[in-house]
């Protein structure tokens, strides 16, 4: 089962089980849509219900045999989701687990917590994306947990650490201030990006954010 769309994490252009009540304790529950650059349609939606189970539904009019649309029981806790997902195109089964942040109107699945105390940016963030193949537990597991470390100097530090076992990859940069609440990131070997500080709480990147419909 392809899940690129569901799984990229992208804070770093790397080559990247929780427990706790069903989702309908948490904001997360609803419909989130992410609309395309000129916002005239969607782009993908992903569904969370009180009952447990959340959906993912990509929209490519040009390429429907490429979509993702999958569906699945999930836990929400510690700001993390662990989803066992079912592909509806090919019947397989994968266990995705990410990081997220959710408030009354946004949601990004890939954000970055802080590890301690911070003020403002300045601190350590850490989010992490997974995925298990079910169906065949020898496949190698995808994702990576990132850590970045945002110094008061300006220098920031991106560390992707593998889900494989395989070695963690560092890379350092600056990060400047746009605004109150958004940031530009630079780093050798990673696509720079535009972050937000969201109420103070999480770092999420500002082309990877869902509305509540």
């Amino acid at each position: 089962m392809r899940t690129h769309a569901l799984l990229t994490f992208v804070f770093a252009a790397t080559t990247l089980a929780a427990c706790g009540g069903q989702g309908s304790a948490d904001s997360l529950v609803g419909t989130w849509t992410r609309l395309r650059a000129d916002t005239t349609e969607m782009r993908d939606r992903f569904t969370f219900s009180a009952d447990g189970t959340m959906t993912f539904d990509e929209n490519k009019p040009d390429a429907r045999a490429n979509e993702d649309h999958v569906t699945g029981p999930y836990t929400a806790s510690d700001r993390v989701v662990v989803a066992t997902m079912t592909s509806a195109r090919d019947g397989g089964h994968q266990r995705i687990t990410f990081s997220y942040y959710a408030n009354d109107s946004l949601f990004s699945p890939n954000a970055l917590h802080p590890t301690g105390d911070h003020d403002g940016i300045v601190g350590t963030w850490q989010g992490l994306t997974k995925m298990e193949n079910v169906d065949d537990p020898s496949q190698p597991v995808v994702g990576s947990t990132l850590t970045g470390e945002f110094r008061a100097d300006g220098s920031l530090r991106w560390s992707a650490t593998p889900h494989d076992g395989s070695a963690v990859r560092t890379y350092d940069g600056t990060w400047t201030a746009e605004s109150a609440d958004t940031f530009r990131t630079a780093a050798s070997g990673v696509t720079d990006s535009v972050i937000k500080l969201v109420d103070g709480q999480a770092l999420v990147a500002d082309n990877y954010v869902w509305q509540r419909d």
